[in-house]
């Protein structure tokens, strides 16, 4: 139910209004994202929903003050995004691949260029 234009106008000038105050309740950092555990479950109560949708002034500081305001790194600490990702990475941080052989003298090298070690590749390219 989205409200009239002037009240979701007036609605989104508060939020900014308020997030431009207000600071990280952990680190002190800006800008702020409004972090409530109940946002999981109910998803419309988000502040930046309510106020995109022009919700009263009333209902969105309502919720706000229900909320604890985080930047964006404390929040995806707070509700597991963080590790999330650093789980799903690739490569781990200290992982390093093993030296590999070059093709032409077998030699184990690493870094490889072109599947050569460097003085295999240096032969490659010719004097400079």
């Amino acid at each position: 139910m989205p409200y009239p234009e002037e009240a979701r106008m007036l609605a989104l000038d508060h939020i900014a209004a308020i997030r431009e105050k207000t600071v990280c309740a952990h680190c002190a950092g800006q800008p702020i994202e409004w972090h409530n555990i109940e946002h999981e479950v109910k998803g419309n109560r988000r502040v930046s929903r309510l106020a995109a949708l022009g919700f009263p002034i009333h209902v969105i500081d309502k919720e706000i003050a229900s909320c604890v305001p985080l930047c964006r790194s404390c929040h995806m600490k707070e509700d597991g995004r963080t590790t999330q990702l650093q789980a799903n990475r690739p490569r781990q941080k200290g992982d390093s691949s093993p030296p590999q052989a070059c093709k032409d003298c077998g030699e184990l090298a690493k870094p490889m260029r072109r599947g050569l070690c460097r003085r295999c590749y240096d032969a490659y390219r010719g004097p400079r």
